[in-house]
């Protein structure tokens, strides 16, 4: 049987110009189970805005699998107001195993968001499933990102 779980996070930063707080979950049932050591396994660990760049989403990903095979992916992000597939002429490469990566940036306007907008956002790795991984149950990542100028 698998075990399940549900991974929330609250995160408050104090800096000089504001308050930025972060919470996100991942998945609802989200499988944690070792899976197959040949595959790849892509999962997102976090979706922010990094200060001085009021403009911009960036996703975290990684791949928690055994191996760094499969297809190039795309990263597909979605708002309530808007949602982007990726732009299909630059494409991820699977990381090594354990290798944390930071997407490059994600313009707000591309889900219709403003820069001081607060927005539940929702980043899925390897949308098209091109990809054969251990896991196909672990990989969006749903979070609240707060705006700031």
């Amino acid at each position: 049987m698998n075990k399940h779980t549900l991974n929330k996070y609250r995160i408050m930063l104090f800096i000089p110009i504001g308050i930025l707080i972060l919470s996100c979950s991942q998945g609802t049932g989200t499988d944690t189970t070792a899976g197959d050591s040949n595959q790849a396994d892509l999962v997102i660990t976090d979706i922010f805005k990094k200060p001085g760049r009021p403009d911009a989403i960036y996703v975290k990903y990684q791949n928690v699998g055994g191996a760094a095979v499969g297809e190039s992916f795309l990263i597909k992000l979605t708002s309530a107001k808007g949602s982007f597939q990726g732009n299909h002429n630059y494409r991820f490469e699977v990381p090594e195993p354990g290798t944390e990566v930071i997407s490059g940036a994600y313009k707000i306007d591309l889900l219709s968001l403003d820069s001081d907008e607060t927005a539940q956002i929702t980043a899925e790795i390897d949308w098209e499933q091109r990809t054969a991984e251990s896991n196909e149950a672990n990989n969006s990542l749903t979070k609240v990102v707060y705006g700031f100028n």
